[in-house]
């Protein structure tokens, strides 16, 4: 995410490419519901050298309440066609 900064963003790559090493076979990142988040995690693992299968994490909407719980608590942006959809 954009609050974790460059040298966050470059950890969280080091700390993948750990795993990856250690044996895993595949990445599940965390949900999301702006399409351009994954591609660019996507974009940023390929170029860190992590070319494993990357798996979009989903949740279902089960309501507006729970989405706007869920995304706050967990920081996660959505767009505004999807927000207005639902009010």
């Amino acid at each position: 995410s954009s609050e974790k900064g460059e040298e966050g963003r470059m950890l969280e790559m080091r700390h993948l490419k750990e795993k990856l090493d250690a044996g895993a076979e595949f990445i599940i990142t965390q949900f999301f519901y702006d399409v351009n988040v994954f591609k660019d995690y996507v974009k940023r693992c390929r170029k860190a050298g992590i070319n494993c299968p990357i798996i979009p994490g989903i949740m279902p909407i089960q309501s507006y309440s729970s989405l706007l719980k869920m995304t706050q608590f967990c920081g996660i942006s959505v767009p505004s066609s999807v927000i207005a959809r639902l009010e």
